[in-house]
């Protein structure tokens, strides 16, 4: 068994702050004598991707099995597995917090085998996770329609925010979900044409193509713009 070190982000609603809770992260896979690794965790994307700052400001270091594998007898690993499921059936202090008691496995207590039987348990539990995402993996919406919800999204918010501006509501001018998807796909034609020096024909094939829907409307509409 080899015990690392991990951390569980907890978000503010808004999705601007967060709290970074360290916890003792459990391999029953490997074992302590493995060769290690530190490693950081991130959140956002891109310029805005951040290391994880815990509480006190300091960057939170984790630390992991190194390789895919372990060096050690996997037969071996078993029984420290076990044992671990064992202690864990009477309360005992929570893997991120000494001062937080976790209580005690009251269906385990007495059984013959029970740290047998609580492995087991976790395992099927982690056995059906696996599964779940699976399905969720090879039942997922496609990546068009994926583009099309994203796109539309966009293009609502678009159009509540022109029709609800005070100037466009006193000149009587509104837009729609599709003249705003419109503007969307000809913004990428534009791009296309302009940094990537396609030609208009071959830019809006690609594009209309990428989408996987037709958003073209009539060029007369665009009096919303």
């Amino acid at each position: 068994m080899f015990i690392g070190r991990d951390v569980k982000q907890i978000f503010s609603e808004d999705k601007k702050s967060y709290k970074a809770i360290p916890y003792n992260r459990v391999w029953l896979e490997f074992d302590q004598t493995d060769e290690s690794e530190e490693f950081e965790r991130f959140n956002g994307t891109g310029k805005d991707k951040k290391t994880v700052l815990l509480p006190d400001g300091s960057v939170f270091q984790g630390l992991r099995p190194k390789e895919n594998f372990t060096k050690a007898d996997p037969a071996e690993l078993v029984k420290p597995a076990m044992e671990y499921y064992q202690n864990t059936i009477l309360a005992h202090p929570a893997p991120w917090d000494d001062s937080t008691t976790i209580p005690e496995n009251k269906d385990y207590v007495g059984k013959v085998n029970a740290g047998w039987l609580l492995l087991l348990t976790k395992a099927s539990g982690g056995e059906d996770l696996d599964i779940r995402a699976q399905i969720q993996q090879s039942e997922r919406i496609p990546a068009a329609e994926d583009r099309t919800l994203m796109y539309k999204k966009a293009a609502k918010n678009a159009m509540d925010l022109f029709n609800s501006n005070p100037a466009n509501i006193a000149k009587g001018r509104k837009t729609t979900v599709e003249l705003e998807l419109d503007k969307i796909r000809r913004s990428e034609i534009r791009n296309l044409v302009e940094d990537d020096g396609l030609d208009l024909e071959t830019a809006t094939a690609q594009v209309n193509e990428a989408w996987g829907i037709s958003t073209q409307v009539p060029d007369a509409q665009a009096n919303a713009a």
